[in-house]
């Protein structure tokens, strides 16, 4: 499922830009680049972590991810225990 508080800017980006992005062209792939290719792993990986540095000049790895989501869903809730929960733990 695709974050309800999210679905906006994805509605977006698939009727404006993706549009731009292909070209005219029929690609499957959701996400693709400015040439319109699409990603692969790496590319997606790597323009991944490019966009978080650019934004916070920490190097991005799944335990800051972790952090940056732990920490932005107990500010909005102020739940700690929904939060341990969708951390799989306690």
């Amino acid at each position: 499922d695709f974050p309800l508080d999210l679905e906006r800017q994805l509605e977006e980006f698939i009727c404006e830009y993706r549009p731009i992005l292909c070209n005219g062209k029929m690609i499957d792939s959701l996400f693709i680049n400015s040439a319109g290719k699409p990603y692969n792993y790496k590319t997606l990986n790597e323009e991944f972590k490019k966009t978080i540095y650019s934004h916070i000049g920490k190097a991005p790895n799944i335990h800051l991810v972790r952090d940056i989501w732990a920490t932005e869903c107990l500010n909005k809730t102020k739940n700690p225990t929904l939060v341990a929960r969708m951390l799989n733990d306690n």
